[in-house]
């Protein structure tokens, strides 16, 4: 079938399609089988953040070991 306006959908098939829609219904109900287990509220455990100062003598030692293992490459 030709549409009478051209570039737009033609209102026969729209109201076929919105007919469909009745016939067939909304979605389909999801069921559900089994409990939904919020793991944070029970497996997680606050930790205190790492004070900074230990932060930067872990990093100050892990940067001298790198470049010592990078000096030996390059020996």
């Amino acid at each position: 079938m030709r549409s009478i306006w051209p570039g737009r959908c033609c209102p026969i098939f729209l109201m076929r399609r919105h007919s469909l829609k009745k016939i067939w219904g909304a979605k389909k109900p999801v069921i559900k089988t089994g409990a939904e287990i919020p793991f944070t509220h029970y497996f997680y455990k606050y930790q205190k953040p790492v004070p900074s100062e230990e932060l930067e003598t872990k990093f100050m030692e892990l940067e001298l070991s790198v470049s010592e293992c990078v000096a030996k490459l390059f020996e």
